[in-house]
């Protein structure tokens, strides 16, 4: 059917993406059990952080969660958006085992599911899950339905660091002067705002979310080598631009 043609219009009286977000047929990924499928998504936190000169910022959360358990496997922060490097390094942390002993995800997933974006999508990023042997599942561009796992994940992050640290933002202003930085918020504040649900009953699995990805006892597919962590990074590579007086290579030509 000819796109603007007369039976079209009838049949989407409020417009194409209407219609499409009414009725169009929606595949959800579901996973089987843990490690099956991972998604990856990010958003900027309703919080003000200081910086190393002392400057106010909102940072970014890039953050990697189990979609079988609902699990956060790894994140990290950054006060600019997010970029591939960022996301390898929430990639990095969400694979290798953790420090803390209440943080036992880690491994390899069988899928990743990522979010459209520069920082997902990159060569360096289809680099990576190649070389790790990690299949990529790619969303469409303003489509986020069957996302809805790890964007919920994301709101209950939004809730606690509203009601729990200095320098959450309402209405986009400040309800106290930030105190925080980016290391402290994650060091000492982590555990309250970023990974506190791992541990809280989840209402659709009826688990909390670390005990729904231990199950009854398995073992995690993980890197063969330390080496093939240092991949995630190593493949991302900024782009060089060649011009006429040469290639730029920390701000000089």
């Amino acid at each position: 059917m000819r796109h603007g043609s007369p039976a079209l219009v009838t049949l989407a009286p409020d417009g194409p993406a209407a219609f499409r977000d009414r009725y169009e047929l929606i595949y959800r990924h579901r996973a089987a059990c843990p490690q099956a499928l991972w998604q990856a998504e990010h958003t900027r936190l309703a919080l003000l952080v200081l910086d190393a000169h002392g400057e106010a910022g909102r940072p970014w959360l890039p953050l990697m969660m189990d979609a079988y358990s609902r699990a956060v496997a790894g994140y990290t922060l950054c006060l600019e958006a997010p970029t591939p490097r960022q996301t390898a390094l929430a990639l990095r942390q969400a694979m290798g085992r953790k420090q803390q002993a209440a943080w036992p995800v880690c491994g390899m997933p069988d899928v990743l599911d990522v979010a459209h974006g520069r920082d997902c999508t990159s060569p360096p990023r289809e680099q990576v899950a190649a070389a790790l042997h990690v299949p990529l599942v790619v969303a469409s561009v303003g489509r986020p339905q069957g996302r809805g796992k790890v964007a919920r994940r994301l709101g209950t992050v939004h809730t606690a660091c509203r009601a729990a640290l200095p320098g959450s933002l309402r209405q986009g202003h400040p309800t106290t002067a930030p105190r925080l930085s980016l290391s402290e918020l994650d060091t000492t504040r982590g555990d309250d705002c970023l990974r506190s649900d791992n541990h809280r009953r989840h209402h659709a699995t009826g688990l909390a979310p670390i005990k729904a990805w231990l199950g009854h006892g398995w073992l995690p597919r993980m890197p063969n080598r330390r080496e093939e962590l240092a991949l995630v990074l190593v493949l991302v590579a900024p782009s060089r631009r060649v011009r006429r007086d040469g290639v730029p290579w920390q701000g000089l030509r």
